[in-house]
């Protein structure tokens, strides 16, 4: 539901103004720009053919600047940070501003952003502002769009929420993160906004829904989410089933408590519901699959009991399920045959509901319908029985297979070497025998890939040239508790992303193997029980690997 943000590198424009070129160079003068993203903002050009800037077709006047990044975690050192210039002022028509994911390392938000009468869009998630959200933005009546969610590192807070009555053409409002405890007044002025369409208060730490009655509620709320915020209540607020035009609802990691309310059948239009990390108790009701628009239902880590209806199978516009740990929760005899129904699926987790199936047929149910649309098979501890068969290769767009803590017995299918887009593989504590098939060694072109066949009763040489033999992108491999040899040549190397290898209980004795000293990103390795009887040095003396984990 939420907007996307990112550098923009196509520009427009008829030339700039020599006054806006002016106001954007002393913009950048007060810029910390280590990656150069603004290298074409110089000199006494067109701004409007400068990255990240776009004018307008006729006027040339600067009306956007598109300076938000992706998330943080995927650029480090690479955001822009340093202070705001009051420069941006002369940019007299600019309506769009997007400042997201930079870090400005804790500076308040310049009140003076509260003057740019022309701006519609205001982003500045995760850009590492701190302190008191002025007031003064409350002065931008022509804003549609404010995005102000929080960076972790750094504390954004608002004790009140009256400014933002001025702004009665917003439709989009991100708050998330931003420390909402003090604000008591928050509830009262965003329900009654004409416009507002998106919602989101996230890790908000509001302890407190107030209770409304007989309020006119915004007709025009399609997105709402409490998500996270610890309320001190275990019921849904009754003013949140009036929200009729609801698409998203996301009230997930709260205090919630008792049944899920029948009142939530209202939302007709619903299609996303997010329920997880709560206390609701007793069984799923059948009402819920009436909700014939649902694309994602969450009921993950509640306390959930009972059978689970055969009329799931209803929400056929379902792409994404997740009923995880609910310990009590159980499909009497399965996945059920209308399943079938379920077409769009991309993302099925059932962790800890009783399934107790042949994994083959269960197989066979999703692979009607899903075979080409299934992403993520998530059913680790599910009483599941019986062999996995060449049917798992139906699933050629399956990046993650979580299928461990079950009874899966019979050989691994080499049809697996056929899931070309596995990425995840946790196979872990079955009964599955045989040999490791060549077949996985096919499993190429991947970010990364974590595979986890512990605990089985796997057996055989393994020959990594083969086996791993695409495999460059391994990084994750745990397979003790089986009894492999492995015979890696001399001159084998493998791939340079491993982190985690574990090979407790096979052979690979009884020389050290040489092939670890390529490992430049090894942090934890297992050789236990290998049977290496050679000695190596450590910066204390000589020890047996046998007795290093």
């Amino acid at each position: 539901m939420k907007r996307k943000c990112g550098h923009w590198d196509g520009t427009l424009g008829a030339g700039c103004s020599a006054a806006e070129r002016e106001a954007l160079l002393k913009f950048k003068a007060d810029l910390e720009d280590p990656r150069s993203w603004l290298s074409s903002w110089v000199g006494q050009g067109d701004c409007c053919t400068w990255s990240s800037v776009v004018c307008d077709n006729h006027t040339g006047h600067v009306t956007q600047l598109h300076l938000g990044l992706p998330r943080p975690s995927y650029w480090h050192n690479s955001v822009l940070s340093g202070k705001l210039n009051p420069s941006l002022l002369e940019l007299k028509y600019l309506g769009y501003l997007d400042l997201s994911y930079n870090d400005f390392h804790g500076i308040p938000i310049p009140s003076f952003l509260g003057l740019m009468a022309s701006l519609n869009t205001l982003y500045l998630d995760g850009a590492g502002f701190g302190g008191l959200i002025p007031h003064q933005l409350g002065n931008l009546s022509k804003l549609q769009q404010l995005g102000i969610e929080a960076a972790a590192d750094y504390v954004l807070y608002a004790d009140s929420l009256s400014w933002l009555s001025g702004l009665s053409s917003l439709e989009f409002l991100d708050l998330s993160k931003v420390d909402l405890s003090n604000a008591s007044d928050w509830l009262d002025l965003i329900i009654t906004m004409p416009s507002l369409s998106e919602l989101y208060l996230s890790h908000c730490q509001i302890l407190h829904i107030p209770p409304l009655a007989n309020v006119n509620l915004s007709s025009s709320l399609s997105a709402l989410s409490l998500y996270h915020n610890q309320f001190g209540q275990t019921f849904v607020p009754s003013w949140v089933f009036h929200l009729k035009n609801l698409t998203y609802l996301n009230l997930a990691d709260n205090t919630f408590a008792g049944t899920i309310p029948a009142q939530l059948q209202n939302l007709i239009s619903l299609r996303t519901l997010d329920l997880s990390f709560n206390y609701f108790n007793h069984s799923v009701p059948n009402w819920l699959y009436g909700l014939h628009h649902l694309e994602k239902l969450d009921l993950y880590s509640n306390k959930l009991d009972g059978r689970v209806s055969t009329e799931i199978g209803n929400l056929s516009s379902l792409i994404y399920l997740d009923m995880s740990v609910n310990y009590g929760l159980e499909f009497e005899r399965g996945i059920p045959d209308s399943f079938k129904s379920l077409c769009q699926l991309r993302s099925l987790s059932l962790q800890h509901v009783k399934l107790n199936q042949n994994v083959s047929e269960l197989l066979e149910i999703l692979g009607v319908c899903a075979s080409g649309t299934l992403q993520e098979l998530s059913l680790p501890s599910c009483q599941l029985h019986g062999q996995l068969t060449d049917r798992i290769g139906m699933f050629k767009n399956l990046n993650l297979l979580k299928l461990q803590n079950n009874s899966i017995s019979g050989p691994l299918p080499i049809s697996s070497g056929e899931m070309k887009s596995l990425y995840h593989v946790d196979l872990s504590r079955n009964k599955i025998n045989g040999r490791f098939p060549t077949s996985f060694g096919a499993l190429a072109g991947l970010i990364y890939v974590d595979v986890d066949i512990s605990q089985n009763a796997i057996h055989g040489v393994v020959l990594p040239e083969i086996h791993f033999a695409n495999l460059t992108k391994l990084a994750y491999f745990f397979a003790s508790g089986n009894h492999m040899v492995f015979k890696a040549k001399p001159d084998w190397v493998p791939s340079r992303h491993i982190q985690i290898l574990n090979l407790e209980s096979w052979y690979v004795g009884p020389g050290f193997p040489h092939w670890l000293k390529g490992l430049q990103y090894l942090s934890s390795l297992d050789l236990s029980n290998s049977g290496i009887s050679e000695q190596f040095l450590t910066g204390s003396g000589a020890c047996r690997l046998d007795s290093i984990i």
